[in-house]
């Protein structure tokens, strides 16, 4: 029973951690393809490409939504996609790359909140230990970067990065019901389509559009990362990971993705990292698999063949 418990458990981790790195590089590439395409060009070439390889796919499970569902469906949509990718990529014009990378570190906060008001979730104290933890691994890592460098235009950066959290996790909340009526495949697909049709005018009115005829073949690559891995293979797998464990749970892993983008950062940009860095992504570390432990604990006092509930 045990065995069995630990393998319904891990899989849905690894897909988490899985999807959280994919995220967390979409920083640095999406950094390295800044030069080449403005926002909201990239953002419709991001969810345009991931719709054209989900739809073929996902067609015919789009005739089985329920019409209630709709409306939900495109909130749902365009937070994950628009809504998000628009607070973040000009959150970026008026604070550096590090601030934006915080967004993601604040999700976990704002979900638990979310998620305590609308889903009558109640977060037990080793949840809220852990999470407190990583919040104190993210503030350390990201403390001295923000030293020195202050003023109204990084304020209304970091407004903006906070608009960007609160989009994903009014996204988690939103979608959490629909996990249990839909597959990854449908929620993924509405997302990626959300985020192409909503993306398109801004995209014209930018005046974007044309410069792909003149893209570099290392910036093409770029992009189809950005489209296939960062979502297509993120969405999917953060889908049935988020299913499995529930949006509370699966929001404490977002706290990897400031670790997995500072990572990339070094691989990519050739960025350092100091003493203080390291030791804030080794407590980030501690926090979620403190969450983790307590999942697994959770999971431990159920009856094999019992159904686990999406925020239990």
């Amino acid at each position: 029973m045990v065995s069995r418990i630990r393998a319904g458990v891990s899989m849905p981790i690894l897909q988490l951690v899985l999807a959280t790195a994919f995220w967390g590089c979409l920083f640095s590439v999406g950094k390295l393809v800044s030069p080449f395409l403005p926002p909201f060009a990239l953002t419709f070439a991001r969810y345009g490409l991931a719709a054209l390889l989900l739809l073929p796919f996902a067609w015919r499970e789009f005739g089985r939504v329920d019409r209630q569902d709709v409306p939900r469906l495109v909130v749902v949509g365009l937070l994950s996609s628009l809504f998000f990718n628009a607070f973040l990529f000009f959150g970026l014009k008026f604070a550096p790359a590090g601030d934006a990378v915080l967004a993601p570190a604040i999700v976990p906060i704002l979900t638990t909140a979310l998620g305590a008001l609308f889903l009558r979730e109640r977060p037990s104290g080793a949840k809220v230990a852990s999470l407190a933890v990583s919040v104190v691994g993210v503030v350390l890592v990201f403390s001295a970067a923000m030293q020195g460098e202050a003023g109204p235009s990084r304020l209304v950066g970091d407004v903006l990065n906070f608009g960007a959290a609160l989009c994903w996790s009014g996204y988690l909340i939103l979608c959490a019901p629909l996990g249990l009526r839909y597959s990854p495949l449908l929620l993924t697909s509405v997302t990626c389509l959300a985020g192409t049709i909503g993306g398109l005018p801004f995209a014209v009115w930018e005046g974007g559009l044309g410069r792909f005829l003149a893209l570099p073949a290392v910036a093409w690559l770029e992009v189809l990362y950005i489209a296939v891995m960062g979502s297509v293979g993120a969405f999917l797998l953060w889908s049935r990971g988020s299913q499995a464990v529930g949006p509370a749970r699966a929001a404490t892993f977002m706290n990897l993705v400031p670790i997995f983008g500072l990572l990339s950062s070094i691989v990519l940009l050739k960025e350092r990292l100091g003493l203080q860095q390291l030791f804030g992504i080794a407590l980030v570390l501690l926090g979620v698999w403190g969450a983790t432990f307590a999942s697994r604990a959770a999971l431990s006092g159920m009856r094999v063949g019992e159904p686990a509930i999406a925020g239990r």
